[in-house]
């Protein structure tokens, strides 16, 4: 039997498998492969481990274009860039790693991207040993996308907390948190500044949320003592799946608010930033690409009691 769940914010439908779910076991497979053949591997320079060469930026080099206008459609001057901001930090889990300065360059780049007016809405997202069409790129890296526009995914999270906050004058992700918390059932770990969830309409198995337990909408403002403790969380639940899964593909999205929000708006108060960790164990493919809806064959439940129950030693940490 299979239950369907809506998503409280952006109102997208998830089918959950409930009899016939899956373990994490039935995910394991051979170490992912990393594309080295991608013409991008080749043009990026070896990594050094000096602090100096931590990161760098590379040149804005894709161009977001639309097509001629036509008649049927509608059309907009195009303006945006992608920028790749990459640092020596393994994404390859061992006790050394140290997240902090990746997310706390996320803090300046976003402030540095805000002074471009024209600049509405950024989307970060990072990828470790995923082989697409195209390749990956051998190094790790973040992707920085930014948009003259609201992306399509942004607008429904915009729209779901704004409709959310009218009507109950509170954060929608707030008040998840506040449940999380007092349920159980779907949480992970916490530490003094972050909680980790599996999100009640998750769309892959072992889909994990980690967001600020104090309200705050936009990444940028977090604090140092902050971003150090997002990146103990960040650390800790993919310590935490790689001992439930070995070696596994994963994606990570980092959702913050529009670059042109204002403090007193009702966005302000209705938006939260969070990271979204996205392990790559299942396809998307006819189905949820006709249908828009998705199958989930893990229940979030099970997901968040296998990660809970994982204990780290010290060899894991």
């Amino acid at each position: 039997m299979s239950e369907l769940r809506k998503d409280p914010i952006v109102g997208r439908w998830v089918i959950v498998a409930i009899e016939r779910a899956k373990r994490p076991n039935d995910f394991l497979s051979k170490k992912p492969e990393v594309n080295s053949s991608n013409k991008f591997n080749q043009s990026l320079p070896e990594e050094s481990s000096s602090p100096e060469k931590q990161y760098k930026i590379y040149p804005e080099n894709t161009e977001i274009a639309l097509d001629r206008p036509e008649e049927a459609f509608k059309t907009k001057e195009s303006f945006g860039f992608h920028r790749i901001v990459k640092d020596n930090y393994p994404l390859g889990l061992n006790k050394n790693c140290d997240f902090y300065p990746t997310f706390s360059r996320y803090k300046k780049e976003i402030l540095e991207i805000k002074k471009n007016e024209r600049i509405k809405y950024i989307t970060i997202f990072r990828n470790y040993q995923v082989k697409t069409n195209s390749g990956s790129t051998r190094h790790n890296h973040s992707n920085f996308i930014g948009l003259s526009v609201y992306s399509k995914n942004g607008k429904r999270e915009i729209n779901g907390s704004l409709d959310y906050y009218k009507d109950k004058k509170s954060c929608i992700y707030c008040d998840i948190i506040s449940q999380e918390q007092n349920l159980k059932k779907r949480f992970i770990l916490e530490n003094d500044n972050f909680i980790v969830i599996s999100p009640f309409a998750s769309r892959f198995p072992l889909e994990s949320w980690i967001l600020p337990k104090k309200h705050s909408c936009d990444y940028s403002e977090s604090s140092e003592s902050q971003l150090k403790s997002l990146s103990k969380a960040y650390k800790e639940v993919l310590l935490r799946m790689k001992k439930l899964l070995g070696a596994f593909s994963y994606t990570y999205v980092l959702h913050t608010a529009p670059l042109d929000i204002q403090r007193d708006s009702e966005l302000f108060s209705g938006y939260h930033w969070y990271i979204e960790i996205i392990p790559l164990l299942t396809r998307v493919a006819g189905f949820e690409w006709g249908t828009g809806f998705y199958i989930n064959p893990t229940p979030p439940e099970s997901a968040a009691q296998y990660l809970r129950k994982i204990k780290l030693e010290e060899k894991d940490a």
